[in-house]
Formats: C-alpha cells, structure tokens, sequence
C-alpha cells in the first residue's frame, strides 16, 4: 500500500523519510516497554512495517536520483553495502545485547543510522523536483 500510495503521487521523499522516521521512534520506544511484552511487540511490528514500507520507494528514489548510466552500478553498490551492514549489525545487536543486557540498547546503533538516513533524506530531497504521477 505504501509503495502504490508513492506510485500513484510520484512522491518518493516523504514516502522514504517517515517509515524510518517511525522506525526511529519505536525503537526509542522500546526503552520504555521493556516490562510490557505485548507494547514490544507492537513496536517490534512498526519497525518491521517501517523496514518494509520503505523498500519500494527507496528503490524507485535512486534509480530516480542515479539516472539512466549510473542506476545499474549505483543499485548494485548500494545492495552490496546493505548486505554488508545487515551482516554487521547482526553480530552487533548480539554483541550489544551480552553486554549491557538491553535489547533496547542493542537496537540504538540502528536507530541512528535510521535517524541519520531521515535527515539524508530529508535534506537531499529538498530541492529534488517531484515526478510525475504514473498513470497506468
């Protein structure tokens, strides 16, 4: 539905910002739920649907800002630094989680790269014109 919604308006930046605007603000809200499985549980859902929601309108987003000559080694470069990063954070949240004990703690290195991509986001879709809407 997320990605329909950012095909049919040709809006790719807001359809990228707020999913991992979301996700930042669930994992914070873990801090606070830590006693209450079932509000983890729905936050955990959150950051899945953020994670998921912002997929198809990221992708459409860099192809869009690439272009035509460097889409196809952009979107490569950009999937090999996202396997690499899932790699990472994987061990990281273990790491994190033995050492301190706080799942919560352990989902803030992810948090601020969420954060940190909102900003990115935010601040280089600002002067990026909107595409039309398809019409299919």
């Amino acid at each position: 539905m997320w990605g329909h919604s950012s095909d049919r308006s040709g809006e790719r930046v807001w359809h990228n910002a707020l999913p991992l605007a979301w996700m930042v603000l669930a994992m914070l809200g873990t801090f606070f739920t830590v006693n209450n499985l079932w509000m983890t549980i729905v936050l955990l859902t959150l950051i899945a649907a953020g994670t998921y929601a912002s997929k198809g309108p990221f992708w459409a987003l860099s192809s869009e800002w690439l272009g035509p000559t460097a889409a196809a080694a952009g979107l490569a470069q950009i999937n090999a630094l996202g396997n690499l990063s899932g790699f990472f954070f994987n061990y990281m949240i273990g790491w994190i989680k033995d050492e301190t004990g706080s799942f919560p703690m352990a989902l803030m290195p992810i948090a601020a790269v969420a954060a940190v991509g909102t900003i990115c986001i935010l601040t280089m879709g600002r002067n990026q014109p909107r595409t039309a809407p398809v019409t299919a």
